[in-house]
Formats: C-alpha cells, structure tokens, sequence
C-alpha cells in the first residue's frame, strides 16, 4: 500500500478501537490497580501490593477451583471435539438419506438466523402493525 492509503482505514476502526478500549482495557486496567488496595469499599483504600495474590495463591478453595475449572475445559473441550469428529464422519459416510441428515443437523443454525432476522425487521419496520402480524 502507499503511504496515503494506509491511513484511509484509519477513521473506520479509530470508533471500535476507542469503544473498545472503554469497555475492556481501562476496567482491566482499573481492576488490575484495585487490587493492590485493601479496602471494603466504603473506608479509605489502604496500599498492601501484591498482597492480596499471595493470600489467593495459598488460598486451598481458589486452587480447588482452578484445578475444577480445568477439568472442566479440558474434558468439555474434549467431549465437544470427539462429537463433533464422529457426527463429521457420521455424515461423511451416510450414502441413503445423507442430504437429510445434513439439513436436520444444519437446520437450528438457520432457525436462529431467520428468527433473529424477523425480530429486526419487525422493530426497524416503519408500519404500526408490523408488530402485530407476528
């Protein structure tokens, strides 16, 4: 790209980059110095550093936690992908009624689709009984 044209899709993603910086990195960033305060929320904040992390690390319930939260992921994550890998090779293999099963498998992704399509159309429609032909 030349010079002047890598500035053109500046002013299109400066709008997302600033909402997204109001909404995730500065609370964050907010949360992250919160942290190093001990304070009840109504008194004064006291500064004890990293003290707050020393007493979550030996906490026993924040590491049973963790390791439950782990489990969690990992076996889902597994679960999820052994489906789907079996209901792939399922559907790859069916010769006799294979396209149904493609649309009866495919059919809630499009039933989303469409609902939320006539929701938007219904509340952006500019005639007063668009909302009662529902």
């Amino acid at each position: 790209m030349k010079p002047r044209n890598k500035i053109q899709p500046l002013p299109f993603v400066l709008p997302a980059l600033f909402v997204y910086i109001l909404t995730v990195i500065i609370p964050i960033l907010w949360s992250m110095g919160y942290s190093l305060f001990s304070w009840n929320g109504i008194g004064d904040m006291k500064f004890i550093g990293l003290e707050n992390y020393v007493r979550m690390f030996q906490d026993e319930t924040f590491r049973e936690a963790v390791v439950n939260n782990l489990k969690f992921v990992v076996l889902g994550s597994l679960f999820q992908l052994c489906a789907g890998l079996i209901l792939a090779i399922l559907l790859t293999h069916i010769s006799k009624g294979g396209n149904i099963l493609r649309v009866i498998y495919f059919i809630p992704c499009i039933i989303s689709s469409m609902a939320i399509c006539q929701i938007f159309s219904k509340m952006l429609s500019v005639s007063p009984r668009a909302w009662f032909a529902m």
